[in-house]
């Protein structure tokens, strides 16, 4: 485990005590050259996997998620962090290549599929 001024982040952040904006420096917006909406696909890359040990655990826990395909949604589930936090993580490690991001194929919307879906949720709400 990791220790980062005096405190041992890896227990810290498994029991919650430390806030997210301290592993984002308090920023709260990716870098403005890194769209990330939270649809993008995330996969980290060989680099990443490779050197995932000496990162902060924050990061390690992106990197070990995106071994398989995650949205950045998905990928905010998994490591119980806020989506802004996420992005801003996300966005650090794509900027030194330990991140992909993949291109969101865009679709058409099917409007009968949707007026489906809307009828169904209102049967169950």
């Amino acid at each position: 485990m990791a220790d980062h001024g005096g405190f041992d982040d890896a227990w810290e952040l498994e029991a919650g005590i430390v806030r997210p904006y301290l592993f984002t420096k308090g920023r709260t917006q990716p870098s403005p050259s890194v769209e990330l909406p939270v649809e993008a696909v995330l996969t980290s890359t060989r680099l990443a996997r490779a050197t995932a040990s000496s990162l902060p655990a924050e990061q390690r826990r992106i990197v070990e998620c995106c071994v398989t395909a995650r949205s950045v949604a998905e990928l905010a589930v998994a490591i119980c962090a806020p989506i802004a936090v996420t992005r801003v993580l996300v966005a650090d490690l794509y900027t030194v290549g330990m991140i992909d991001v993949h291109d969101v194929v865009e679709t058409t919307a099917d409007v009968a599929l949707l007026h489906r879906l809307i009828e169904r949720v209102k049967a169950i709400a």
